[in-house]
C-alpha cells in the first residue's frame, strides 16, 4: 500500500483514499493517509491534504495546513500588484 500512496498521481487521489478506506489494515490506514496528505500539501493542494490528515486522525496537521493556506490567502489578497 506504501508503494501505492507513492506513486499514485495525485489528480487521483480521491481514488486512492478509496482504496486505502477499502483495503489498508486498520494499524497502517493512519500512516498512509498521512503519506498522502503530506504529498497532497507538498503538491499545493491544500484542502485535499487536510481531509486526508484529518482521515489520518492527524488534527494537529490539518489545523496547521489549513491556517497556513489562510494566511498565504491573506498575504495574497493583501498585496499591491
Amino acid at each position: 500500500m506504501q508503494t501505492l500512496v507513492a506513486s499514485t498521481e495525485l489528480h487521483s487521489w480521491k481514488g486512492t483514499l478509496a482504496i486505502l478506506c477499502t483495503y489498508a489494515k486498520s494499524e497502517e490506514f493512519p500512516v498512509l493517509c498521512d503519506f498522502l496528505a503530506s504529498r497532497l500539501e507538498a503538491a499545493g493542494d491544500t484542502r485535499s491534504a487536510v481531509l486526508c490528515y484529518i482521515c489520518a486522525g492527524n488534527i494537529d496537521k490539518a489545523v496547521n495546513a489549513w491556517v497556513n493556506a489562510s494566511i498565504n490567502k491573506e498575504y495574497v489578497r493583501s498585496a499591491p500588484w
